[in-house]
């Protein structure tokens, strides 16, 4: 992968590959992964970038850097917390960084990512245990204590009869 141009956002197959790689690029980076925080970190670099600094272009609001600032100021052993301690601005609209390592945008961009994921863990977890795909999640809606326990999961009927978008 050597560029993708802007046009090329429209084109499944190249805007899936630049993603894919680019998020790799945050995944795998030595820092990041010692955070504690790579996924939240890496889909965060997904919305504000990982690392221009390797094109020339330095910016301060990238992932890397923006780590590597909370980190020295925290320490390592505290950097699992960027994302959650960024969130200083009220909304994603808000204009610049509201005193946050990250941008007002970036500061709203992960958690809903993470929520779409945990309740989707939930539901297949729950209407289909027996796909080997899901059945390593039985445990989060089985257990007395799973996680899932707190939400009201929809049975497959149920969530059938629903427009897309997921609304009933």
């Amino acid at each position: 992968l050597e560029k993708c141009e802007v046009d090329d956002r429209s084109d499944i197959e190249k805007s899936t590959n630049a993603a894919a790689f680019t998020l790799g690029e945050a995944f795998r980076d030595e820092a990041i992964a010692r955070s504690g925080a790579a996924v939240q970190i890496t889909i965060a670099s997904h919305n504000a970038g990982y690392d221009d600094a390797r094109f020339g272009s330095k910016k301060s609001s990238n992932l890397l850097p923006a780590y590597l600032r909370f980190a020295k100021v925290v320490g390592p052993v505290n950097g699992h917390k960027l994302i959650g301690e960024s969130i200083q601005c009220p909304d994603r609209s808000s204009e610049g960084y509201c005193g946050s390592a990250l941008h007002a945008e970036t500061q709203h961009y992960v958690y809903p990512i993470l929520a779409q994921h945990l309740l989707a863990v939930c539901y297949y977890a729950q209407n289909y245990p027996q796909n080997p795909a899901f059945e390593g999640w039985v445990d989060y809606v089985a257990a007395a204590d799973g996680y899932c326990k707190k939400f009201k999961i929809p049975n497959k009927t149920d969530a059938g009869g629903w427009k897309r978008g997921g609304t009933p």
